[in-house]
């Protein structure tokens, strides 16, 4: 399951939601699955390439962690989830800058992003 954008746009530079109510209303119903299947899931973070890596592999982790953070206040006891940064070394990067170095704001939107990969199968709806 892919979180990017919508919902899940984090304030510039932060790892808060610009909309915290409407993230937790679409994990509301993740979390009512992973409780009820105890099923464990990753969360990996991802970033444009804005800073030094290890700073960037740090926010992503950040990133993650807010996602994690919200399915927790939701009930989802804490050993289900793991969290990882992944920074902007990911597979399925977006390529976010010019020829000439600068960032593309639209291609470093993409790479924004909170993966949850689950142990078994879930319903998003």
């Amino acid at each position: 399951m892919t979180l990017s954008g919508g919902p899940f746009a984090y304030r510039p530079n932060s790892n808060e939601f610009i909309d915290p109510a409407a993230a937790v209303d679409v994990l509301r119903g993740v979390a009512e699955q992973l409780i009820a299947g105890q099923i464990v899931s990753i969360l990996y973070g991802t970033t444009a390439t804005i800073g030094e890596p290890a700073d960037r592999v740090r926010f992503s982790d950040q990133r993650a962690q807010a996602v994690a953070d919200r399915l927790i206040e939701l009930g989802v006891p804490i050993p289900q989830l793991h969290v990882e940064g992944l920074g902007s070394d990911f597979p399925g990067y977006i390529v976010d800058r010019d020829d000439e170095g600068r960032l593309m704001p639209t291609a470093a939107a993409l790479n924004r992003t909170v993966f949850i990969e689950f142990t078994a199968p879930v319903v998003c709806g």
